[in-house]
């Protein structure tokens, strides 16, 4: 499958921020606009605020790949759990990527695959923190950008 180039972060212009108060010169006369370089500052600072509501594209790693990466992590597959089993059920019920599991309960994983509670709490706890990572580094980048 040939690889292409990743597809453009969604993101939605954000419109310049001005004082309502008048923009006063070195001389001391007032003049009701800011300056240009004024206010092209501002719009390039205005560009950098992305709120945290505001959508953004991530790239979340399938269920095979996060959960082989929690076997192979030193902290996380210290105990040798074996999480990666649960790709195949998780597969099943088309749990295809962590932002998917990310939404189940741990009381649906324990209904709906028959999950322990210990791994159940391990692996929900890990999912809000590699999701919540990967959302940051995604806005990040997403300021960057648009820079």
């Amino acid at each position: 499958m040939p690889y292409g180039f990743p597809p453009a972060p969604m993101y939605t212009p954000q419109t310049p921020r001005h004082h309502d108060r008048p923009h006063r010169h070195r001389a001391g006369s007032v003049d009701s606009s800011p300056s240009q370089s004024t206010s092209r500052s501002r719009r390039r600072r205005a560009s950098l605020d992305i709120s945290d509501d505001e959508p953004v594209q991530v790239d979340y790693p399938t269920m095979y790949e996060w959960l082989l990466g929690l076997d192979n992590d030193p902290y996380r597959g210290r105990d040798q759990l074996q999480f990666v089993g649960w790709a195949q059920a998780l597969w099943e019920q088309r749990i295809a990527r962590l932002d998917d599991f990310h939404l189940l309960t741990e009381e649906q994983l324990q209904q709906y695959f028959e999950m322990p509670l210990g791994i159940a709490l391990q692996l929900k706890k890990w999912a809000r923190e590699d999701v919540a990572e990967l959302q940051r580094r995604a806005r990040r980048a997403t300021k960057r950008l648009r820079f």
